[in-house]
């Protein structure tokens, strides 16, 4: 299990990153990711391999006026 934004989603092993977040639904463009209090590149969203317990806070962008 995985939390994401202080909810438990199961997940499935060896994915990367940006595989949760699309899995999940957020728009990868429009987002900045910290995994254990630590800020994850964008650049780094394929390789970076999620673990059992990681701790994921996604920030979403919107646009407005």
């Amino acid at each position: 299990m995985i939390t994401v934004n202080s909810v438990k989603y199961p997940f499935e092993e060896n994915s990367s990153l940006r595989k949760v977040l699309e899995d999940l639904n957020f728009n990868v463009e429009l987002t900045v990711c910290e995994v254990n209090k630590n800020l994850v590149k964008k650049v780094d969203y394929d390789n970076f391999i999620v673990t059992d317990n990681d701790e994921i806070e996604v920030f979403s962008f919107v646009g407005g006026g």
